[in-house]
């Protein structure tokens, strides 16, 4: 069995010697890497990132990072340069960082939308670099590429500094859409909110059309005049009669049973038979607040 991982003391400005668990810092890693992968808006049009890191560790990147390609007192380097490498890579760190993610795909879900229709994944050529300055300084650099490919297959390559599209082979291509697919069969399984045409890319037909069904029932519910006395917040609250079990780390997902029942609920069925109470994954940040969750937490420990 490897050793525990010991903290790391560090020295705060304003509160002297602090320490900071190891985990911490990978999940700091993890979620800088998430957030960077995002569609093609400001800053994030180019598909690229180049993250700094100021006052991570060598210490810490050292016990949550593979072995380092190069190392010297000063500098640590890493580099996976296949797809293959990134994704394995990935797919232990992403996790971390509390997102929707998969291999080496993030989940991008517009607040405003109520499934995925966009997913953005990581290519070859990850690069990383930690560096002690003279001074005693550190940082930790994190350089890469992603393409954004649709729920109807369309496929985005990053663009160059003229914004124009970097090309790609076919092979390329279809290693990308390879990865990017069966990262969203990952997702699906772990009850990400795919689109219908996501599932359909999957060759989900039955998903697909409890997905669409699923957008129906949720547009007739807006277009549908609210009864006297009541407000769009009365009509879409709902009573959660239990929690059933946990997701995957890293969506942060529960299955919830809800109390009662209306033929329209069946649109979110997961599981059993037509007519019985309707099993559903929801976030964990929506329900933590319910007796359910708290009933649930308390029968875990």
């Amino acid at each position: 069995m490897a050793p525990a991982a010991k903290p790391i003391c560090r020295r705060s400005p304003s509160l002297g010697f602090v320490v900071t668990p190891i985990k911490k810092w990978a999940k700091a890693i993890a979620r800088a890497i998430a957030t960077s992968l995002r569609t093609r808006e400001g800053e994030f049009i180019y598909q690229s990132a180049a993250i700094r890191m100021p006052e991570v560790p060598r210490e810490a990147v050292l016990q949550n990072l593979p072995a380092p390609k190069s190392s010297t007192p000063s500098e640590l380097s890493w580099e996976w340069e296949s797809l293959c490498e990134v994704s394995h890579f990935l797919s232990e760190l992403l996790p971390l960082s509390g997102m929707a993610t998969a291999g080496a795909t993030r989940a991008i879900q517009r607040p405003s939308e109520p499934v995925i229709r966009v997913l953005a994944t990581m290519m070859g050529g990850l690069e990383m670099k930690h560096v002690v300055s003279t001074n005693g300084s550190e940082c930790l650099t994190i350089n890469f590429l992603y393409i954004l490919m649709g729920e109807m297959g369309d496929l985005y390559p990053p663009k160059d500094p003229m914004r124009r599209e970097i090309g790609l082979s076919n092979s390329e291509v279809a290693e990308l859409r390879q990865v990017v697919l069966a990262d969203a069969l990952m997702l699906g399984e772990r009850g990400a909110q795919l689109s219908p045409g996501w599932w359909r890319q999957l060759g989900d037909e039955t998903s697909a059309q409890i997905a669409e069904a699923h957008l129906t029932n949720l547009e007739m519910m807006r277009q549908t005049p609210l009864a006297d006395g009541e407000t769009r917040r009365t009509r879409n609250t709902y009573e959660i009669e239990s929690v059933q079990g946990g997701g995957e780390e890293g969506l942060g997902h529960r299955k919830v049973r809800w109390a009662g029942y209306h033929p329209s609920w069946e649109a979110w069925r997961l599981e059993g038979e037509p007519g019985t109470p309707i099993k559903t994954w929801e976030r964990r940040k929506t329900v933590k607040m319910t007796q359910a969750y708290a009933a649930w937490t308390a029968a875990q420990e």
